[in-house]
């Protein structure tokens, strides 16, 4: 076999690795927010938000990821002394990668209950997210080691496969906490979340012994007002799933402009385990918060895909049905989360 083919197979393996054992992630992590803890539904200042999420992974390979997140919640403000707000969203997902179209499409509502306390400076969230996942295969794209002649591959020969089906449609059901606790000028976050509770077969086969595995996902964050002007973010996101870790960590500088057409600016820098240094900027034009990022690929894959990682954009607006602004005790999600 010449040493394209060989490349061709390791490539191969390692999407199909990833497909079975990972699901999608965004180094945009708080840009993304139901994809990260459901608590978060309804955990901004305003009535309602808008997010769009697009990511393209290793496109120094063939028919690598692509990968879009749409989602949409609204808060209800309660009065009461047992319920400070409720959140409800719709969250979309779909995920394509690899030779076969490997895909997975997901429609999911989260619904959190926010209280606060001690004077309503800690805000406290509990969520959970329910939801229908589809996995996709299309066959006819993939090669077999039968359909290789002796000299080259040949599509017409046999691949002496029996697939009984190239869909797969489950249950999916995930809870989190979010807790916010603001002090003068300094904030802190923290989230815990637990997806894939229920134990879902994924299996394409007849017998079905292919279990998704759970994913746990923790994040840290703050914000500390230097001045007027200026705001440190640091954070730190914490991901497993099965044998799979990821840590992500890093800062950014929030600019804030006051009588300006784009009031606020964010940069940074975050580092992803030994994988990926990721660039990121963001700006806000009136409601709407639009972001990008860059991962520079420094791991071993690097020399295959030439530092190349991914590219994402994010946008998020945010805004009441009134367009009259609501005061609230709390800066709210997402200025930060």
């Amino acid at each position: 076999m010449k040493c394209k083919h060989k490349i061709f197979v390791i490539v191969f393996l390692l999407f199909s690795v990833n497909v079975y054992s990972q699901d999608i992630h965004f180094s945009q992590t708080s840009s993304s927010p139901f994809n990260l803890n459901p608590a978060l539904a309804g955990t901004m200042q305003t009535d309602n938000r808008l997010v769009i999420n697009n990511r393209s992974q290793w496109n120094s390979f063939t028919n690598a990821y692509k990968t879009i997140s749409a989602s949409f919640d609204h808060k209800f403000n309660f009065s009461l002394p047992y319920i400070h707000a409720i959140g409800i969203g719709l969250l979309v997902n779909s995920d394509k990668a690899g030779d076969g179209k490997f895909g997975n499409t997901g429609v999911f509502i989260p619904v959190s209950y926010q209280k606060l306390f001690i004077n309503e400076k800690l805000l406290i969230t509990i969520g959970f997210r329910v939801g229908v996942s589809q996995n996709s295969i299309d066959y006819n794209l993939l090669s077999f080691g039968s359909q290789f002649n002796g000299n080259k591959y040949d599509s017409g020969l046999p691949n002496f496969e029996n697939f009984s089906s190239n869909t797969k449609a489950y249950f999916d059901l995930a809870s989190g906490v979010f807790v916010k606790y603001e002090y003068d000028n300094f904030t802190l976050n923290a989230g815990f979340a637990l997806y894939h509770i229920n134990n879902t077969d994924i299996s394409f086969g007849s017998t079905g012994n292919i279990y998704l595995p759970k994913r746990q996902s923790a994040f840290l964050s703050s914000q500390v007002f230097l001045s007027n002007e200026f705001q440190l973010l640091p954070a730190i996101y914490f991901h497993k799933q099965n044998k799979y870790k990821e840590l992500l960590w890093g800062a950014m500088l929030q600019i804030q402009l006051s009588n300006a057409l784009f009031h606020r600016f964010q940069t940074g820098l975050f580092v992803r385990n030994s994988d990926a240094i990721i660039l990121r900027f963001s700006s806000d034009y009136n409601d709407i918060r639009l972001g990008v990022s860059y991962d520079i690929n420094v791991s071993g894959l690097s020399i295959a895909s030439r530092g190349r990682g991914g590219f994402e954009f994010s946008l998020i607006y945010l805004f009441n049905m009134n367009r009259v602004e609501k005061s609230s005790p709390m800066h709210f999600c997402p200025d930060y989360i």
